[in-house]
């Protein structure tokens, strides 16, 4: 096994998913914000990084908190990496962030749309940021059986195996 194909894996397979969950929430704000007040999407994601990051507004925690269930597709990703073949890992990977990331973004649009349509928002509503990571992590769960399923049955219609043969030395 080369380096090469191991750095090109641990991005994949760890990288991407975090970089999703890091960025999910953030972009979420920023565009409702581009949306609703009318600027400009790079305009508006600038101001969501220096403001609410550092301005006191404090995204932290639910940039934090969605980054659950990306780094558990992160960890299943390494953990099968040695088991399934390459094209069952892609599938697993985009099935899994498609569906936590298509739960992920409506709820966050529903807790922050308050806050740029000018409506009340509740005082529980950043109890949130507790629930939306662990929805998405059921999601994600459902999408990553979906792919490995759709791989599993893709590979026994081919004839061929969908696992990893082991290596005996």
């Amino acid at each position: 096994m080369s380096t090469q194909w191991f750095h090109r894996c641990t991005f994949m397979y760890c990288g991407i998913p975090l970089i999703v969950g890091m960025t999910v929430p953030t972009l979420v704000v920023a565009g409702l914000e581009s949306y609703w007040h009318h600027v400009r999407f790079w305009t508006a994601l600038i101001t969501t990084l220096t403001d609410d990051f550092f301005g006191g507004k404090n995204l932290w925690f639910a940039t934090a908190s969605g980054l659950m269930p990306f780094a558990i597709l992160a960890v299943l990703l390494n953990i099968l990496a040695t088991r399934v073949r390459d094209g069952g890992m892609c599938l697993i990977l985009l099935m899994g962030l498609v569906c936590a990331v298509g739960l992920m973004i409506p709820a966050h649009i529903s807790v922050w749309r308050p806050l740029y349509v000018g409506g009340r928002m509740s005082s529980t509503a950043v109890l949130a940021f507790l629930f939306i990571p662990i929805y998405s992590t059921m999601s994600l769960a459902i999408g990553s059986a979906l792919g490995f399923t759709i791989h599993w049955l893709f590979g026994r219609w081919r004839g061929a195996s969908s696992v990893k043969p082991k290596n005996n030395k």
